[in-house]
């Protein structure tokens, strides 16, 4: 897991800033490319490898908790709501992005507002 964690996080800060660095920087369209890329190859992976390859445990743990958990976090959070959705569970989905959203706003937030000097 810790080698696809140093590939995963070297393959984020290449790509989204490769894609900031060419977009004008006006919008994070560097970290959005990587979220939507890393949502689609999560998905992929947990639904591909399995049938089509059925590796040994360590390498799906290598691909997707090392590579994919350090690429983006966000990749995770797509495929827990849709398993939500698909579920037939929107009202838990809606909540979890929901909460997910604010309360990660309001960390931060509240981060900043105790790191500033008053």
């Amino acid at each position: 897991m810790g080698a696809g964690g140093f590939a995963g996080a070297v393959a984020r800060y290449w790509l989204a800033g490769f894609i900031a660095a060419r977009s004008g920087g006006n919008f994070p369209w560097g970290i959005l490319a990587v979220n939507v890329i890393g949502s689609f190859l999560m998905a992929w992976l947990l639904a591909a490898l399995p049938e089509r390859f059925g590796p040994p445990e360590t390498v799906r743990l290598l691909l997707s908790v090392g590579f994919m958990g350090s690429f983006t976090t966000f990749s995770t959070f797509s495929v827990d709501n849709y398993g939500l959705l698909y579920q037939g569970e929107p009202l838990r989905a809606v909540l979890n992005i929901g909460l997910n959203v604010v309360l990660g706003l309001l960390a931060v937030w509240a981060a900043f507002a105790i790191a500033r000097p008053a």
